[in-house]
């Protein structure tokens, strides 16, 4: 039985701390002929944005950032949309839920769907409508 909290999606190992306050991933930022990684720092509660990430890292709004599993390094990417990444969410009365965030920089967009029905339970952030039509279709949150 898992403890509230998040978890990967792949490995199920946790990924938020003890009190579920920051989310702790692996960034990273792709080029032709470059790839950069580091360690960031998300809020948990969902509808709440920001981010702290490694020192020497300067993120501009628009950058799209790949976020990683840090201890599988199992990519997030959401198939089914490029622009967002996903993890396991488990709520009180171990309830499995999924969450799903933007990646791109700067963007404010999550999203909370039921486990069983893939359906939407809650959208937050100011960017929410854009992805809303297309999140509200049965989505498949397996084969990574």
């Amino acid at each position: 039985m898992q403890k509230k909290g998040y978890y990967c999606p792949r490995c199920s190992a946790r990924v938020s701390g003890d009190d579920n306050i920051i989310v702790r991933l692996k960034g990273r930022l792709e080029a032709p002929l470059f790839s950069v990684h580091f360690d960031i720092e998300i809020p948990a509660q969902p509808g709440i944005y920001g981010a702290v990430f490694s020192e020497g890292v300067v993120l501009r709004k628009g950058a799209m950032i790949d976020f990683l599993c840090p201890h599988c390094a199992c990519d997030l990417t959401l198939k089914s949309n490029q622009k967002h990444a996903w993890l396991k969410m488990i709520e009180g009365d171990n309830e499995e839920k999924i969450i799903v965030f933007n990646k791109v920089y700067g963007e404010h967009s999550s999203f909370v769907f039921n486990q069983e029905t893939s359906k939407i339970i809650a959208s937050y952030g100011e960017h929410s409508n854009m992805y809303l039509e297309e999140f509200d279709k049965q989505m498949n949150f397996f084969g990574f």
